[in-house]
């Protein structure tokens, strides 16, 4: 599996387009995508039957690793940002405020999921899921060119 950071980092050329763009803040939040996309997206699809305390303990560990920073840019600092991503010769730009609610829907989706684990509820953990999922596509989706 790729990772995101791979993705980002590695394989895309990243420039900074507005006033207060902030590459450390960008940075951070892709390396945590990199942490909790993989865990979250497996345990979306294993679900309900193959999901464990672990995934759970996963999810919740490096969301409040980075969340809980005092470096963690806040979703009205994500919003005004604006940055170009190249990958192959296509270029996308970002909306600060696309990019900040795919984050959020990121991490709420997964700290749901990660909940309704410990909860044991199997229909609870599909519906979460199956949420988890969504946002984990349509975190990829908005920085993909």
């Amino acid at each position: 599996m790729k990772k995101i950071a791979a993705l980002c980092a590695g394989l895309l050329l990243l420039t900074g387009c507005g006033p207060s763009y902030d590459e450390a803040g960008y940075d951070l939040v892709i390396e945590w995508a990199d942490e909790v996309v993989p865990v979250t997206e497996m345990a979306a699809l294993t679900a309900p039957d193959g999901v464990h305390e672990e995934d759970a303990d996963q999810i919740e560990a490096t969301n409040s690793e980075y969340w809980d920073r005092d470096d963690w840019p806040d979703r009205s600092e994500i919003e005004t940002w604006m940055f170009t991503i190249t990958q192959a010769g296509q270029t996308l730009t970002v909306d600060g405020e696309e990019f900040a609610r795919a984050v959020h829907q990121l991490e709420d989706a997964s700290s749901w999921l990660a909940i309704d684990i410990r909860d044991g509820d199997e229909q609870e953990i599909q519906w979460s899921a199956e949420d988890a999922y969504d946002a984990v596509q349509d975190f990829r989706e908005l920085i993909t060119p």
